[in-house]
């Protein structure tokens, strides 16, 4: 028996309407200072520039940093004691022999430090300047006069003795360090809180 009326006018499957989905939790955010992605793209350079300006600023400031002396000069010096050491552990290696390989390694070793031997008593020159410009500071700030501290690119080499001789005297001593895989890590003579590495190798020219 048929029906009456439009069949058309019948809801199908396809046609019938979605409930909405319930929400159970939040949409999560992410607050713009906090957008890895965001600070770290090309577009916000400026603002990586402006916190090697900003955060360096700060730093100094909380610890008192106003006036300081400039050290420069190779990383390529050590203690003439430590270059001796090194030389005489080769030696000695070569002495005992291995593969031939092995061998010529070390006693390209021992040439190249024997080349830089003579060098090193600028390391020991930077330590004495180092520890004399300390303790004048101190003389300075006895007198109520502004002090002066020692600053390197927080390298090794002469930069290193000039840190160790200011931290010899227990001064506050800083490096303006940047991402050099030929320095290695920040000297073991800068003061934690003096420490800096620039991801921007002019704003470390800046300070």
């Amino acid at each position: 028996m048929a029906t009456t009326g439009d069949a058309s006018e019948a809801p199908s499957n396809g046609d019938k309407q979605q409930e909405p989905e319930e929400k159970t939790e939040n949409v999560p955010t992410i607050k713009a200072y906090n957008n890895t992605g965001f600070l770290t793209a090309a577009s916000t350079r400026h603002i990586r520039i402006m916190c090697e300006v900003q955060e360096p600023a700060k730093r100094l400031n909380d610890n008192g940093v106003d006036n300081y002396i400039l050290f420069l000069g190779s990383h390529l010096m050590v203690h003439p004691e430590e270059r001796a050491k090194e030389i005489a552990e080769l030696e000695q290696k070569v002495k005992v022999g291995g593969p031939t390989v092995e061998i010529e390694a070390m006693s390209a070793k021992i040439r190249y430090h024997k080349k830089l031997q003579p060098m090193d008593k600028y390391y020991v020159e930077a330590l004495k300047l180092g520890e004399k410009v300390a303790r004048w500071s101190q003389d300075r700030a006895k007198q109520a006069l502004s002090r002066y501290h020692v600053v390197t690119g927080g390298g090794p080499g002469i930069m290193e003795a000039a840190n160790r001789g200011a931290n010899s005297v227990g001064e506050f001593t800083l490096g303006l360090g940047s991402t050099r895989p030929e320095w290695g890590c920040m000297n073991k003579y800068v003061s934690p809180e003096g420490a800096f590495e620039f991801h921007y190798f002019f704003m470390r020219k800046f300070w």
